[in-house]
C-alpha cells in the first residue's frame, strides 16, 4: 500500500474542485527518499472583479475585469507513511483586460516554500511514524503466530489474524509544513491513472 508512483486528485481551494497531482520523480528531503507530486495550472479565470477603470488605464468609469489564477506547485511525500515532508507553491494572481487579453494588475506574485526549520520538524515527526510502523509491522506477526499456538493447545483452529485496518503503509498522520502553504486539504486516488508505474516521486 502506501503512496505509489501514479497520478492523484487533489482539491484545490481557489478553483473549488479536484485537479490532477502529477508524479514527477524522487528526491531526498533530509535523508528520507521522497516522491515528488506536481500540480500545473495555466492561467485561469476564478472570478470576476468591478474596478474603477481609470486607475488601470481604462476609460470607462467602472469595468468588469477577470481575475486570473495560476499555479506551480510541487510536494514532496513519504512513500512509506505518506507524510507531506515540504511544499514549493508558486502562484500568481492577475486581472485580465478582457478587450486586449493583457494583464493590467498583479495581485499576487509569489513563490511560498516551508523554512528548513519546518521541514526539519515535520521530517523529525515522519521518522517517528516509520519507527512505528516498523514496529506494527513486527508486532503483528508475532501475535499471530502466539494466537495460534494458544489455539492450538487449547485444541482449538487457529484463527488468522487480521492486522488493524489502515494499519499497513500509513502511519501516523504527519501535519503539513504551514497552513498558508498548503490549501489542498484532500487527495484522493485517480482512478483513471494505471495502478502504480514503477521506475521513475510532495
Amino acid at each position: 500500500m502506501g503512496t505509489r508512483k501514479q497520478a492523484y486528485q487533489v482539491f484545490d481551494t481557489t478553483l473549488n474542485r479536484a485537479v490532477p497531482f502529477t508524479y514527477a520523480g524522487t528526491a531526498s528531503t533530509n535523508g528520507i527518499q521522497t516522491y515528488m507530486f506536481t500540480e500545473n495550472i495555466a492561467p485561469t479565470q476564478v472570478a470576476t472583479i468591478t474596478v474603477p477603470g481609470p486607475f488601470f488605464g481604462l476609460k470607462a468609469k467602472t469595468v468588469k475585469l477577470p481575475q486570473m489564477y495560476q499555479i506551480h506547485l510541487t510536494y514532496w511525500v513519504d512513500p512509506q507513511t505518506g507524510g507531506l515532508l515540504n511544499v514549493d507553491e508558486k502562484e500568481r494572481m492577475t486581472l485580465r483586460n478582457p478587450a486586449t487579453r493583457g494583464t493590467v494588475a498583479v495581485l499576487f506574485d509569489g513563490d511560498l516554500r516551508a523554512t528548513p526549520g519546518t521541514v526539519k520538524t515535520v521530517v523529525d515527526l515522519d521518522s517517528s511514524g516509520r519507527t512505528e510502523l516498523a514496529l506494527l509491522n513486527m508486532i503483528v506477526p508475532l501475535a499471530a503466530g502466539i494466537a495460534g499456538a494458544v489455539a492450538l493447545a487449547a485444541g482449538d483452529p487457529p484463527a488468522r489474524a487480521q492486522a488493524p485496518q489502515g494499519s499497513a503503509g500509513h502511519g501516523r498522520a504527519v501535519p503539513s509544513p504551514g497552513r498558508r502553504l498548503v490549501k489542498r486539504v484532500l487527495i484522493l486516488p485517480d482512478a483513471h491513472a494505471p495502478d502504480g508505474e514503477e521506475g521513475q516521486r510532495r
